[in-house]
């Protein structure tokens, strides 16, 4: 649990904090209603509505957000209703905020006596309300979908050096750099592009480079990111939710944004308009685009020096390199191999095949 702020401790016992649990709906609460009465009338005029993710790990408590409002802050009234969410009324000497908090997200009604005030304490509770630090074992990963984050993951550690021996040596070298990255590293462009084809090992590469960046890097996982790059106001979104120091944009296997093949679309223009347009231009916005389609199909305005500046092929290992994987197996290897194939022959449990029928010629006849 985070270390709780004084303003906690400073609250006056006598301060009403009961949860009623009468399961009346959101909208029948009255004193959800006080922010809009105190708009209306004049006293408050300045308001705003946030609306965030929270984490779902962490238990609804409305004494949370107390903490990250002004010294002095009156928490006045807390109810539940009839989903489970938990309604919040705070009340400072010139503002009221009614906070309308669900397991996963909440939505936030500001109402202040002055603009300063509203811009103030809307800094404090969009930070309140975000996604709480992880554990240091654990890398955090917001998921979107559909315009809007819809879940948060998380993923254990796995560090590079525990799978850097699975790469061929040139794809080694090159992520070994990528990886030793940091904040203040000089980069020239923004887009980072992983090509190869599938069982390369692209998505445990993945793994450990979030693992490496996650002390300056957060990460945003693009589910649709067809639909993401093909909407202008999708694409506003993940520039304006990501203004909170370096975010790396995930799309993989995107090879209908990358290649040439399917002709250059509006999609791909919006991904330039963000790495080096006006758009990216002081953002702190990275991507990373893997696809499992070959160089010479990649559209050659995603991979120009300057725009992209990791450009990394995943390749098969050697015959050389695949048979020193497989020493001391009684698999034999006749070619270059990927590492899924590698694994798969070396791993205890095989891939359940069905067996091949061969049919007689002329047996359909």
């Amino acid at each position: 649990m985070p270390k709780r702020r004084p303003n906690r401790e400073a609250k006056p016992a006598d301060v009403p904090y009961v949860i009623h649990d009468t399961n009346i709906p959101a909208h029948d609460v009255p004193h959800q209603a006080s922010v809009f009465a105190r708009a209306m009338e004049g006293t408050y005029p300045h308001t705003e509505v946030l609306k965030g993710r929270r984490d779902p790990d962490r238990p609804l408590d409305p004494l949370d957000l107390l903490d990250a409002l002004p010294k002095g802050t009156m928490l006045t009234r807390t109810s539940v209703d009839q989903w489970d969410n938990l309604i919040a009324t705070y009340e400072g000497p010139s503002f009221v905020v009614v906070a309308d908090l669900t397991e996963y997200g909440g939505t936030i009604s500001i109402a202040a006596a002055s603009w300063d005030l509203r811009v103030s304490l809307s800094k404090r509770l969009k930070k309140a309300l975000s996604f709480h630090p992880s554990p240091q074992d654990i890398v955090p990963i917001r998921v979107w979908g559909a315009g809007d984050i819809i879940y948060w993951d998380r993923k254990e550690l796995v560090s590079w050096e525990s799978v850097e021996q699975n790469y061929t040596e040139k794809t080694r070298i090159a992520l070994s750099g990528l990886m030793a990255q940091t904040e203040d590293t000089q980069r020239a462009g923004k887009i980072i592009l992983w090509h190869g084809e599938p069982g390369t090992g692209k998505s445990w590469a993945l793994r450990a480079l979030l693992t490496s960046w996650r002390s300056w890097c957060k990460a945003d996982f693009i589910l649709d990111p067809e639909a993401a790059f093909d909407n202008p106001k999708y694409v506003a979104d993940l520039l304006h939710r990501s203004d909170d120091g370096y975010h790396l944009f995930i799309c993989e296997d995107a090879d209908n944004l990358v290649s040439s093949r399917h002709g250059r679309e509006g999609r791909l223009e919006r991904i330039l308009q963000m790495s080096d347009g006006i758009l990216g231009q002081d953002s702190k916005v990275l991507f990373l685009i893997t696809t499992n389609d070959a160089p010479e199909h990649l559209d050659p305005a995603i991979s120009r020096p300057g725009r992209c500046f990791a450009n990394i092929g995943f390749t098969r290992f050697t015959l050389e390199e695949t048979r020193e994987r497989l020493e001391g197996t009684a698999i034999k290897a006749k070619g270059p191999m990927t590492l899924a194939e590698t694994f798969n022959a070396t791993r205890d449990e095989q891939q359940i095949k069905g067996k091949r029928e061969i049919e007689a010629p002329g047996q359909y006849l």
